[in-house]
């Protein structure tokens, strides 16, 4: 008999062994707090009051404030170890008035990866970081194109390696910059100034190597072409558009050239005068 109680209670021992080492799966819905639920986990707060908050106790120093009589808290705690500052590191997601909080607990980045790589961090400093990180000296990096639903208000310049205001910039809509741009979805553009820089103007036109074409020979060449000598083609302008800086030192070519023109006929002029 002693021999089969002994037997008898290893089996025991052996079986409450390993019944504390598995584990095993629940049949979803889960429901805390709450008889009827489809959700895979629901946690729920019934009462209302701070003295119930779900999954874990509210903080013992908000239980005497009168400014949270009638507010509740509901916690879901993740945590390892404590921390130098006497805090537990982990995770928390909390509802907590009417706000709902997602916060890492401990001195990390809080990071949310996708199947190909880095979706979304949130640094321990603030910044975010949407699929790249790479630049920590700006509050936002997105790394690859960003599509924005809605209006975009800068209250200081657009600024990019292109110049302040960007052709890689691309805006399905009105676009706004202050009180002295505007662009609208048909193309149309308004501003109270443009400022274009180019390297060199016309002015070569002065130097006394230029070689001004006779009026003749400007004579054949509209002639036969039916535009003015450098200046583009209403063909070649409706294929490729027109670089405003270019056009206007263009411009100005000509303007020089019929002043040279001008005056040469002035000379001729006034020598006839003479005779």
């Amino acid at each position: 008999m002693k021999k089969a109680i002994s037997i008898l209670t290893l089996f025991v021992a052996l079986f409450s062994f390993a019944l504390a080492q598995s584990t095993y799966p629940l049949p979803s819905p889960v429901g805390i707090g709450i008889n009827s639920t489809s959700d895979d986990l629901h946690i729920h707060e019934a009462t209302l009051s701070p003295y119930n908050p779900g999954v874990e106790p509210l903080d013992e120093g908000f239980r005497d404030d009168p400014l949270l009589e009638g507010y509740y808290s509901t916690t879901i705690r993740l945590t390892n170890g404590s921390t130098s500052f006497g805090a537990y590191d982990g995770f928390l997601i909390e509802q907590f008035f009417d706000e709902v909080k997602m916060q890492q607990l401990e001195n990390a980045n809080y990071t949310l990866y996708g199947y190909s790589g880095l979706g979304l961090q949130i640094h321990k400093s603030g910044r975010i970081g949407i699929a790249d990180t790479s630049r920590p000296e700006y509050k936002v990096n997105v790394g690859g194109n960003t599509h924005i639903k809605g209006n975009i208000y800068v209250d200081t310049k657009v600024v990019s390696g292109y110049g302040e205001f960007s052709e890689s910039v691309l805006i399905a809509g009105m676009a706004k910059v202050g009180t002295g741009f505007e662009c609208s979805q048909a193309g149309q553009v308004k501003a109270k100034s443009i400022k274009v820089t180019l390297d060199g103007w016309s002015d070569f036109v002065f130097d006394e190597d230029y070689r001004l074409p006779s009026l003749y020979e400007l004579e054949k060449y509209v002639t036969t072409n039916r535009h003015l000598p450098d200046i583009p083609s209403a063909k070649e302008v409706e294929d490729n558009g027109v670089d405003l800086g270019e056009m206007n030192a263009k411009l100005l070519q000509k303007v020089e050239e019929l002043t040279l023109y001008v005056i040469d006929l002035q000379k001729q002029i006034d020598g006839l005068k003479n005779k």
